[in-house]
């Protein structure tokens, strides 16, 4: 079958493997890629984080999540919703972080960059909550505000948190950071963004993966969600995309 279809496959490049089809090619391949879980974005709904939340993490009754880039506090908002966990709310940002403080007590507002390494960071961002911002300014430029910096694991011991259920990451890049920065901790969950920001800062999510061996890999669609497998290409695209880690 895999020989048959790789004849086939050979077969339509070259009988339509054309300069002026590529328009065409290329808008198949964007439809296909949104049916993947890749580029659905600006609507929860179209993400898959709301469909996660509600079908996957709630029904396992998580008693503390880490939402690590929450900026002005709208995926907290949906944690608040979906479960009864203590949520910390990591934000470097200093108007972002304002914003965080209308959330409810049970939300613990912590304003800090998460990373690798602990000390201080320089944050570069656009303009007032920006929701792109990026400790790497190749990521991006604009205007820039030195930010504390922590690991999951220090903030934890210092806190004495001794598990968590649930970590969101969304760092513009600096997912794999962040995750090697979880040391011996090891979240039953962990959601992360993939997207063009790993190209620029040369990571796959093949190297990422590498840092979680004892979980397994999905990606959000609208409706669900899709096992992928690290070693593939089609799995390693520099599209915005969230994949969920699960522990074995």
């Amino acid at each position: 079958m895999k020989n048959l279809f790789w004849v086939a496959t050979n077969l339509y490049g070259k009988l339509f493997g054309w300069p002026f089809l590529a328009p065409v090619h290329h808008a198949v391949i964007s439809f296909s890629l949104h049916g993947l879980g890749y580029g659905n974005m600006y609507r929860e709904k179209w993400t898959g984080e709301e469909w996660f939340l509600k079908n996957i993490l709630a029904p396992t009754k998580p008693e503390v999540i880490f939402d690590v880039g929450a900026n002005v506090g709208s995926y907290s908002a949906m944690l608040i919703k979906y479960t009864a966990a203590k949520i910390y709310a990591f934000e470097p940002n200093p108007s972002s972080y304002q914003r965080l403080l209308a959330l409810p007590e049970r939300v613990i507002k912590v304003q800090s960059a998460v990373s690798d390494s602990t000390g201080l960071a320089t944050l570069h961002y656009k303009f007032d909550f920006d929701g792109k911002a990026s400790l790497d300014s190749r990521v991006r430029k604009g205007n820039t505000v030195e930010v504390a910096l922590t690991t999951l694991e220090a903030f934890s011991n210092v806190n004495d948190i001794q598990k968590i259920d649930y970590v969101k990451i969304d760092t513009e890049g600096f997912e794999r950071e962040v995750i090697s920065g979880l040391g011996l901790l090891r979240p039953k969950f962990i959601q992360f963004e993939f997207n063009i920001n790993h190209l620029q800062r040369n990571c796959t999510f093949h190297e990422i993966s590498e840092l979680l061996p004892e979980y397994i890999f999905y990606r959000l669609l609208p409706n669900g969600w899709l096992r992928i497998n690290q070693e593939t290409f089609i799995d390693n695209i520099f599209i915005f995309s969230n994949i969920v880690a699960v522990k074995k």
